[in-house]
């Protein structure tokens, strides 16, 4: 016998389902790409730091899954 979840972790699943599928979205960047990112960084070029951060996001779950 199943035993029931409780109603909040079935909403923790549901809004971690969503954010994975978001994520998905922004595509990953090689590179050449992450060094121009970097460059522009450097020159507080705010949407290259946003681009950056978003094409990592992947790896960050990676990284986070194996201490679960």
């Amino acid at each position: 016998m199943k035993k029931a979840r409780p109603r909040d972790a079935e909403f923790k699943d549901e809004v971690l389902d969503i954010y994975l599928r978001e994520i998905e979205s922004y595509p990953l960047i090689d590179h050449k790409e992450e060094k121009k990112l970097a460059r522009k960084i450097k020159k507080k070029d705010q949407l290259a730091f946003e681009k950056l951060i978003r094409s990592n996001l992947r790896f960050v779950i990676t990284v986070a899954k194996r201490y679960q």
